[in-house]
């Protein structure tokens, strides 16, 4: 495959994984609605979990043990269910440090184990497939979701007012909630841990 196809291929489907609602999406439109500079530092945080992620699969492989699998689902469902916790009880944005909503999405990009699995399956054969360009292109395609989602949402908000805010808020919580509670269920549902 020609070097722009293969980029354009990482660009696509970055895209394509990106958009989806989900609980990384919910923090970024969290946030992105007060300011759309804070939904991109959670998303960058989140891309740079993909890249820690990219960069471990290839020194790795697809090899993760099983104790280390399963405890990050707890890990996920209390980061995602704090993250809703925050998004519905506070107030309108204050001048802040962007380095922490850069470390909340680095936080969710590191114990989201969706995110890991897609890196230690589908992302090690993408670029075994395709090579590295395929992999410039996939950031690529984050880093234009990461920049475009959060600056339509906030959009939106000073368009539509602060009742486009305050439903920006719940769904990202509800998501949040959901996506934390589906991780506490299929942790327990897939038995004792193996040690």
């Amino acid at each position: 495959m020609a070097p722009l196809e293969s980029f354009g291929l990482g660009f696509v489907l970055a895209l394509s994984l990106a958009a989806p609602p989900g609980p990384v999406n919910a923090v970024i439109a969290s946030e992105g609605a007060l300011r759309a500079s804070r939904g991109t530092l959670v998303g960058l945080g989140a891309a740079t979990a993909d890249a820690i992620f990219l960069f471990l699969t290839l020194a790795l492989g697809s090899w993760l043990p099983e104790p280390f699998r399963r405890p990050l689902l707890l890990a996920g469902a209390a980061v995602f269910i704090a993250m809703a916790l925050m998004a519905v009880t506070r107030g309108e944005a204050k001048p802040g440090k962007g380095g922490t909503r850069y470390l909340v999405g680095l936080a969710m990009g590191l114990t989201n184990p969706f995110q890991i699995a897609w890196w230690l399956t589908a992302g090690v054969s993408l670029i075994g497939a395709f090579g590295p360009t395929v992999a410039v292109g996939f950031f690529s395609g984050l880093l234009a979701w990461v920049t475009a989602f959060p600056l339509a949402v906030r959009r939106g908000v000073v368009a539509f007012g602060g009742r486009v805010l305050r439903l920006v808020r719940l769904i990202s919580a509800a998501l949040l909630v959901t996506y934390g509670l589906w991780f506490v269920y299929l942790y327990f549902s897939s038995g004792p841990p193996n040690v």
